[in-house]
């Protein structure tokens, strides 16, 4: 999420600059998943994060039923002076493999996406 349009007393919630080969200047959050998140294969497009629902621990009482509904639950939490919620979980998410934090749109685009497993993963 942008540090720029998030209030100072709810910056502290949130995790800076987790891992070096994370160059962008955002905060992000932790979301765990219920379940494997897997994506849907469409000819001629890429291929789209099928539903999943995950755990946000900054929000407890939320039951976000994919990374994308996850994004915008933290995003009207956090951004509140946004007009707009919504994101690209792919360019903005990342997922830790091996103590290495990958972005999930690289995985998507160098062909190396595997089915994800219940864990925890990160969000802008």
């Amino acid at each position: 999420m942008g540090p720029n349009v998030i209030p100072a007393d709810k910056k502290k919630q949130l995790i800076d600059q987790p891992w070096p080969e994370v160059t962008a200047d955002y905060l992000f959050a932790e979301v765990t998943l219920k379940g494997q998140q897997l994506m849907s294969l469409r000819q001629g497009k890429e291929p789209q994060l099928r539903p999943c629902a995950c755990i946000i621990p900054l929000l407890p009482k939320a039951e976000p039923i994919s990374l994308n509904h996850a994004f915008t639950l933290l995003s009207m939490e956090f951004e509140t002076e946004r007009k707009s919620h919504s994101g690209n979980v792919f360019q903005r998410g990342y997922v830790v493999r091996k103590d290495r934090w990958l972005n999930l749109h690289d995985l998507r685009d160098r062909g190396e996406w595997r089915p994800l497993q219940p864990s925890t993963q990160q969000t802008q």
